[in-house]
């Protein structure tokens, strides 16, 4: 099991690593082709990895419920974002590994609530969850960098 969590981990630094020296005006745009920003796609995963482990685990996420609204699959932009809510999503893409493991080891996601995806997989326990946002995470992560390429 460590190594879901080294390979989420290892996906969220280099997540921040293709974000950290872009402009707030290459974070918001939204290139032709795409329906979101590349901020929207790094909050979306951290709060599709919230919504999998603990929402679905019956825990309080670790992001506020704007968070969570304004990210969710379906969602687009709607404001400006500042440069405290980038710093703010970049410290949680790391602290929220961290945080996960540490839980996962605590047995704090004994209940689990089926969940099917979008992709049409059922999710039975928390470490289908882990694996299916790994995928999920990997998906995202290739996005940011093609718009990276583009912005």
């Amino acid at each position: 099991m460590k190594t879901s969590f080294e390979i989420l981990k290892i996906y969220r630094e280099a997540t921040v690593d293709v974000i950290d020296n872009l402009s707030m005006e290459q974070l918001q745009n939204i290139p032709h082709g795409f329906h979101n920003s590349i901020f929207w796609n790094v909050a979306h995963t951290l709060v599709v990895q919230q919504t999998l482990h603990y929402k679905l685990s019956g825990l309080e996420p670790l992001i506020s419920n704007d968070w969570l609204e304004n990210y969710k699959k379906g969602t687009q932009p709607k404001f400006v974002v500042t440069e405290d809510q980038v710093e703010y999503v970049k410290r949680k893409l790391i602290s929220t590994v961290e945080q996960l493991e540490s839980d996962y080891r605590e047995n704090q996601f004994e209940h689990f609530a089926e969940y099917e995806t979008a992709m049409g997989m059922t999710l039975f326990t928390i470490e289908d969850a882990l694996d299916y946002n790994n995928a999920h995470e990997a998906l995202h992560l290739g996005i940011i960098k093609s718009m990276k390429i583009i912005a």
